[in-house]
């Protein structure tokens, strides 16, 4: 245990809790590009999950307060999922399959230029 003025364990920003509550997910890859899904576990650490085919999707099951990332498999370029970088869980109202939608990212030139 930490005593007063020394700094204790920190933990990720980033990292699934335990909520114990189940999502029903679709990862629909909508590139021309291979991606690999990443679940960010319980201690930070981005996990690969099967890559998703250009084109393709794949319903998983997850829980809310996971979170997920999304890779171009060969170049590990971020991607984006519902035009966000990060994909966060929660259960749709309807009961049907939440939607993660992977998409490219769009840089400015000066970016592009520059990887």
């Amino acid at each position: 245990m930490p005593q007063d003025g020394e700094p204790g364990p920190t933990l990720p920003l980033v990292r699934s809790l335990n909520s114990r509550i189940p999502v029903s997910a679709v990862f629909c890859n909508c590139t021309a590009r291979v991606v690999r899904p990443l679940w960010v576990d319980f201690n930070g650490e981005p996990r690969p999950y099967h890559d998703l085919q250009p084109g393709t999707g794949r319903k998983m099951c997850t829980f809310v307060g996971h979170p997920w990332l999304f890779r171009d498999a060969e170049t590990n370029d971020p991607m984006k999922v519902n035009s966000k970088d990060l994909f966060l869980p929660t259960p749709a109202a309807s009961g049907n399959p939440t939607m993660a939608k992977i998409t490219l990212p769009v840089y400015t030139l000066k970016d592009r230029a520059l990887q």
